[in-house]
């Protein structure tokens, strides 16, 4: 997946300035001055300030080829002006959770661990998984589930199960909803665990990832070479 990305952004350019719109833990930039011999430069921002630490330190032996700046992909354009670019040769945009936020305690994201219903990957937002689903309606929790979770065949009844348990504040808590409204055989029968889609619907409805990619993907041709 990596070599087929690099493959479309570098387009066999060895020098060229590029952004990295979802840094995490710093992979895709390294792969990118792995690549270019370090004669590439990389503008990585990320969101979670606790994933671009860690990206520093993967980081390390390029350090001077790259800058990492805690922020949204959404205002990519202002880092841009930060970092005194206009345009750059291309654009990486890998949206979701990383494999860090999804182990890391504390943050909500994995229905694995119980620990409280957070899933923001900005911690000084506002809304938690917990604001969603205490306070959706449930035709509003059937409607995320079934659109973002792609839950065609038991949003409603899982919904349904939520409301009926609130308040909810643990993944605990939301997992065990989700496994009470649907049946063992189909529990035991899906590929991915039972909770996945409906964990990844609330995490969606909770960063705003749709709408924030909608709008990035708008401006982005304008501050490419």
């Amino acid at each position: 997946m990596v070599h087929e990305a690099l493959h479309y952004l570098l387009g066999g350019r060895i020098e060229g300035t590029y952004l990295d719109c979802t840094a995490g833990e710093g992979g895709h930039i390294k792969a990118i001055l792995k690549a270019t011999n370090g004669q590439a430069r990389v503008i990585g921002l990320d969101v979670d300030r606790e994933v671009l630490d860690l990206a520093e330190q993967n980081l390390e032996e390029y350090r001077g080829k790259f800058r990492l700046f805690n922020s949204s992909y959404v205002d990519f354009e202002a880092v841009l002006r930060q970092a005194g670019v206009e345009r750059v040769d291309g654009v990486l945009l890998d949206v979701g959770t990383s494999t860090f936020q999804l182990k890391s305690k504390g943050r909500g994201f994995s229905y694995e661990l119980d620990e409280p219903l957070d899933m923001r990957m900005d911690l000084s937002a506002k809304i938690t998984a917990a604001d969603v689903v205490n306070s959706y309606s449930e035709s509003e929790l059937s409607r995320i589930i079934f659109e973002y979770g792609d839950e065609k065949r038991f949003a409603r009844r899982i919904a349904k199960c939520i409301v009926n348990r609130r308040p909810l504040s643990t993944t605990r808590e939301l997992h065990d909803a989700v496994k009470a409204a649907m049946p063992p055989a189909e529990r035991y029968k899906r590929k991915r665990h039972f909770a996945t889609k409906t964990f990844q619907a609330i995490r969606i409805v909770v960063n705003k990832e749709l709408e924030n990619i909608e709008g990035v993907l708008r401006s982005i041709p304008g501050f490419l070479k």
